[in-house]
């Protein structure tokens, strides 16, 4: 069992004889968002329903929770994304991020741990079978204190035991059957959250990164605040209305953003829309873009 336990989206998977299958997530879909909104009455939601609640519940939703994992509050390359949440963060005992939550306190540890089990009870769903070692995707630049953060996620999650394997390595394995394949490739990660550049060496079973080189101020979200801002920009120029200023109806346009950015993958253009995004003396204003 494989678990992507990625920053934006998770997904996990299984070998079945020669072949690889994704898990079906909930909703049929391979792909889980990575959030974790917290009710008043204890209750967690995760994936696309926290998707939702961090347009209408913000102050109590978390995108993308394992950005935090091992990562100091004070830390100056985190305070973008802190200063991005509309969940009150605060240094924990040794200096770690945290989240008030409800009155609460809660541990990255916690928020991670809790996407995690949910792909490790889906995958016991799927095999019929308990399911407490799995293989774990990190970035390439992961540090040891990141690390030990994750396996306490892991171990709070279920996972008595796992293997970790970078990104860079899993991409270079994936093309290994390729008979033209081998030597030195570069591999370039995109991910939801930042830009990484790897050189791996495949010329041999055992697949080594040479080097590697990463942006975390770059990534696939950062496409999305870009697309929404043009977006706010426009609307702004028509209405004199800046979007940006409005919690709800900024998220909500930056999602939508998100899915116009994902139609991009199939369609030459797309539109960002939305109904009633603003209200005027002549009434509810729309947004296209």
């Amino acid at each position: 069992m494989a678990f992507d336990f990625g920053s934006t989206w998770c997904s996990g998977a299984r070998v079945v004889g020669p072949k690889v299958r994704l898990l079906k997530l909930p909703g049929g879909q391979d792909t889980l968002p990575s959030v974790v909104s917290f009710g008043k009455d204890g209750k967690v939601m995760l994936g696309s329903a926290a998707l939702k609640k961090l347009a209408t519940d913000p102050g109590v939703t978390i995108p993308s929770p394992q950005l935090t994992l091992g990562r100091q509050h004070n830390d100056p390359e985190m305070q973008p994304y802190l200063a991005s949440l509309q969940v009150p963060t605060q240094a924990g005992d040794q200096g770690e991020i945290a989240f008030q939550i409800n009155g609460k306190q809660v541990s990255a540890v916690e928020t991670c741990a809790h996407i995690l089990n949910l792909l490790r009870l889906i995958a016991v769903q799927a095999t019929g079978q308990e399911v407490t070692w799995a293989v774990l995707t990190t970035p390439v630049t992961f540090q040891t204190q990141q690390f030990d953060a994750l396996t306490e996620v892991a171990n709070m999650a279920g996972l008595s035991s796992f293997e970790v394997i970078d990104g860079a390595s899993a991409t270079a394995l994936a093309y290994q059957d390729d008979p033209d394949y081998g030597g030195i490739v570069g591999v370039y990660d995109l991910g939801g959250s930042s830009f990484t550049f790897s050189v791996v060496d495949v010329a041999s079973a055992d697949v080594q990164v040479v080097a590697t080189a990463s942006d975390p101020a770059i990534g696939g979200s950062s496409i999305d605040l870009a697309l929404a801002s043009a977006a706010a920009d426009d609307f702004g120029r028509q209405h004199q209305i800046d979007l940006r200023t409005r919690a709800l109806q900024w998220k909500r346009l930056v999602q939508t953003a998100e899915q116009a950015k994902r139609q991009l993958s199939s369609n030459a253009e797309t539109t960002i829309a939305m109904r009633g995004v603003a209200l005027a003396p002549s009434g509810a204003l729309d947004l296209e873009y």
